[in-house]
């Protein structure tokens, strides 16, 4: 499996050689982005931003859909390589430091795994009968409920009075220094207005249907306290009371979660693990210094032989991070010579600015190897995977 395209911020996205890629000209967040990107590939959930997969000759999006398909947490592996996860010095961030990475990485590892079999429950929730979906419908009224109890207008409705009594009073100068409070208030509640971009009216219209809409979810909580009422007092019903004299009947909170609550808990578990074990790797890397070139490439040879895999999707990518430090530029160039033959089966991809490298990859050929760059996302890009519009 090859990532074909990832984007690495709002405006940018990178295009990746699907043998050796050397990425240069990123700044600290769109390296992060990369790296993450390819690790939550790697983990078989959505990266952050969207991208472009390839295997066996097809093409996929780097959707949650599409990487649900390619079953990648299967046997989920560690996407990125450090210096210090390849050849530890002195000095590369201490005992400490790399327990907590390791630990860290731990975490992905197994969340992906967690990730993998809530999605398989959540299948297999659909031919589980009216329990799993008055489950899953107890939940969404909880959650639509609650939103609608946590947002609080009466900071709303307060400056908009003051607003309509300025207006009231014909006094211009009245009705303008309400506006700064109306849009505080709009503020509050999540609506975030460009002063320079609306005028007073605009201001008051929004807030009126805010207020508006508000009032008409008042009315429709009403029925759905009623709708979540039954289906609780259904699902407690069909749960199996507890042995014992002294058991406690069953109650809400003794229900089970469900499918979907799990796998939305799940992927936000593995996303947020995700960026922490980058944070962690990110420190020890700061920490690390040079290794010597022989000892880096045999143990760069080990790792990508150790990832190489039989799983239907091929083998996912490796991120090299800054792992050519300090070498010299004959050590860099006999490196990606000997590394180079390893991405016809697992495609590399080098975050590292050394001139050699940038060098040996606009000398390799087209075939072997690119230098990238990331460029201009053109927002209007239809995805290649899909269908042409008639």
């Amino acid at each position: 499996m090859r990532v074909l395209r990832l984007r690495v911020d709002g405006r940018r996205i990178v295009d990746l050689h699907p043998s050796l890629s050397v990425v240069t000209g990123l700044d600290a967040d769109q390296a992060a982005a990369l790296r993450r990107g390819v690790a939550a590939i790697a983990a078989g959930v959505a990266p952050p931003g969207d991208g472009l997969l390839e295997a066996h000759g097809l093409l996929f999006d780097a959707d949650q859909d599409d990487l649900d398909l390619l079953d990648l947490a299967t046997d989920p592996v560690g996407a990125v390589l450090t210096a210090a996860d390849l050849a530890p010095v002195e000095g590369s961030g201490g005992l400490d430091g790399t327990d907590v990475r390791r630990a860290a990485e731990r975490d992905v590892l197994l969340l992906a795994t967690d990730r993998r079999w809530a999605s398989r429950a959540l299948a297999a929730a659909a031919a589980d009968g009216p329990a799993a979906r008055d489950l899953a419908r107890a939940e969404q009224l909880r959650v639509a409920i609650a939103l609608h109890e946590g947002m609080d207008v009466d900071g709303v409705r307060r400056a908009l009075d003051a607003h309509r009594d300025a207006n009231r009073a014909t006094s211009r100068g009245a009705v303008a220094r309400t506006i700064p409070g109306l849009l505080a208030a709009l503020e509050h509640v999540g609506l975030h207005l460009r002063p320079a971009a609306v005028d007073g009216d605009e201001v008051r219209r929004v807030a009126e249907d805010l207020l508006d809409e508000h009032a008409r979810h008042a009315g429709w909580v009403v029925g759905a306290r009623v709708e979540l009422d039954g289906l609780e007092h259904r699902l407690v019903r069909a749960l199996p009371a507890a042995d014992g004299p002294r058991s406690t009947p069953p109650s809400v909170a003794s229900l089970p979660e469900s499918a979907e609550r799990r796998v939305e808990r799940t992927t936000t578990a593995l996303e947020v693990a995700i960026a922490n074990a980058d944070e962690r790797r990110d420190e020890v890397v700061a920490g690390t210094g040079a290794v010597p070139a022989r000892d880096l490439e045999w143990a760069l040879l080990r790792a990508l032989s150790d990832r190489r895999r039989d799983h239907p999707a091929g083998s996912v990518p490796v991120v090299l991070d800054r792992v050519l430090r300090g070498l010299a530029d004959a050590e860099v160039e006999q490196l990606l010579e000997r590394v180079e033959p390893l991405g016809r089966g697992v495609q590399l991809v080098l975050l590292d600015d050394h001139p050699a490298a940038i060098r040996w990859a606009g000398t390799a050929g087209p075939a072997r190897a690119a230098t990238v760059h990331p460029t201009p996302a053109r927002p209007a890009e239809p995805s290649p995977t899909m269908p042409a519009e008639p």
